[in-house]
């Protein structure tokens, strides 16, 4: 019986023993996806903004429809813009 409770003992120890370095693996891993998941939260209360979205709305109303197709290029020099403006701020 003592043989058989250590064989199982020894069985739990290198369970632990694996469960803290996969753990540890985890967490080296989360690490390196802490920034990005962070990024994806901030964009991602930046769009359930509703000012964002009306915004957007009235300055699509007021565009005619041919500068409609002119919007992307729009949002990319604005997004370049807030860029500078970060850059020379600070």
């Amino acid at each position: 019986m003592t043989a058989t409770l250590e064989a199982i003992k020894t069985r739990r120890d290198i369970l632990v023993a694996e469960s803290a370095a996969q753990r540890a693996l985890l967490a080296e891993a989360w690490r390196g996806l802490q920034k990005p998941a962070a990024a994806g939260q901030r964009a991602a209360q930046a769009l359930s903004s509703p000012w964002l979205w009306g915004g957007a709305a009235l300055v699509a109303l007021k565009l005619r429809k041919n500068n409609i197709l002119r919007m992307p290029l729009m949002i990319w020099k604005g997004w370049r813009m807030v860029r500078w403006v970060r850059a020379v701020v600070g």
